[in-house]
């Protein structure tokens, strides 16, 4: 054979040793797809009650992160009935972007049916806190408002009915868990709205809830809301009255039921600026089918309206989210596909779907953080559906490129957890 030819052949023989080697040490020292711990995880998507270590905020998540490591976690371990996760899985789904009101009432309602299922006698609000429903938080205490609970019997069916608001004095939702039988059922009053608090009224002969919900805007620069107060009527959550509320300024509310009995509801419209004295005094009587002022007011009587369902991305207040028209079509598309993977356990078209939300999300214009958050979550997504569908390797590629984000980033952080 010509010299030359033998150099051509071990200039070959060198490159393919070079090659497998590092082919071999990469497989040996690539990241391994583990499940973790199951205390590790739990570690991770739980909400601290009280202060933390360094070495827990390293691996706590929060947002969106948290609220998918929490399904996962419930995926993974479907005979674990932990309504503390599930009260936790709807915070987490609360504080999004874009949150999705149908899931969040829809989870918030399975995690307290399950508490009230549980007992032979009707809940009490120790029981829903007990069972991680986190009502125990400083505005209550400083507003001097009732926690977001009721037990009454709305229609005299000697049977209870128990209204949950969640969380309280946030864009959030409001349901009733109502008692047929010896069966419960969660009814939603109210989807992404500000509730400010709840009471009960006495109207006539019988007592009716009273929620109260705050639209508009509530910050240094723009004072400007309106007070809407919602009652059960007819078999349906109404609304009944309408308060503008003007500047910075504490106001109160008295509702005139009937010739005995009065309610008085008071707030602040500013809280950086508080006083013991209300400068916008409101009174209001019942009429036999909402409250009307009874002298001349600021306040606008309405008719009688449905509550309207929310679950668009935007809080009923009218504040729209960040994100513009096309990064709005992203976050639904997400959120449809986390429904087939979470739901419906249909892992190839919600795969499918990531696929082209990824290629959208790529060309989009958006903030370029809004954006990495984007693509981190679609990643991991596509990883979830790999390893459920035995696609080790693949799910394996997705969560290592995730661990090129920064330190403190929560989709990193989740990754680690199933790299080893």
């Amino acid at each position: 054979m010509p010299e030359r030819h033998l150099r051509i052949l071990a200039s070959a023989i060198v490159t393919v040793v070079v090659w497998v080697s590092a082919l071999t040490c990469y497989n040996i020292t690539r990241p391994r797809l583990v499940k973790p711990l199951e205390t590790i995880w739990r570690r991770a998507i739980t909400t601290p009650t009280g202060p933390t270590t360094d070495s827990e905020d390293d691996i706590h998540l929060s947002g969106r992160a948290q609220a998918i490591a929490i399904r996962e976690f419930l995926l993974e371990h479907a005979q674990a009935s932990d309504t503390r996760l599930e009260f936790d899985l709807s915070y987490a789904l609360c504080g999004t972007p874009t949150p999705n009101w149908n899931a969040v009432a829809e989870t918030f309602g399975s995690a307290a049916l399950k508490v009230a299922r549980s007992l032979s006698r009707e809940p009490t609000l120790k029981d829903f806190e007990y069972a991680g429903m986190r009502l125990d938080q400083p505005q209550y205490r400083a507003t001097g408002y009732p926690k977001p609970f009721l037990s009454t019997d709305i229609e005299q069916r000697r049977s209870p009915d128990i209204i949950l608001g969640f969380p309280n004095r946030s864009d959030g939702v409001c349901i009733m868990l109502r008692k047929s039988g010896a069966n419960w059922e969660s009814i939603p009053l109210s989807l992404g709205e500000v509730l400010e608090g709840m009471w009960e009224i006495h109207i006539g002969k019988a007592k009716r809830p009273l929620i109260a919900s705050l639209y508009g805007t509530l910050n240094e620069f723009d004072t400007h809301q309106r007070l809407v107060l919602w009652i059960w009527q007819d078999s349906r959550i109404v609304r009944v009255l309408t308060v503008p509320l003007y500047g910075d300024q504490n106001w109160s509310i008295e509702l005139l039921s009937d010739a005995a009995k009065s309610t008085l509801i008071h707030g602040r419209a500013a809280s950086w600026q508080p006083s013991a004295e209300p400068t916008q005094k409101f009174v209001f009587r019942w009429n036999g089918r909402s409250f009307v002022p009874p002298v001349q007011s600021k306040a606008q009587a309405v008719q009688n309206d449905i509550v309207t369902d929310r679950s668009k991305g935007h809080s009923a207040n009218g504040r729209y989210s960040r994100f513009d028209s096309t990064a709005q079509d992203i976050a639904e598309g997400i959120d449809q596909a986390e429904e087939k993977i979470f739901a419906q356990h249909n892992y190839a078209q919600a795969l499918e779907d990531l696929r082209d939300l990824e290629a959208v999300c790529e060309k989009v214009q958006m903030d370029r953080e809004d954006q990495s958050d984007w693509m981190a979550e679609i990643g991991y997504c596509e990883a979830v559906c790999f390893r459920r569908t035995g696609n080790s390797r693949s799910a394996e590629n997705r969560l290592t490129s995730l661990m090129c984000l920064p330190d403190d980033n929560a989709w990193r952080k989740l990754a680690g957890l199933w790299l080893k």
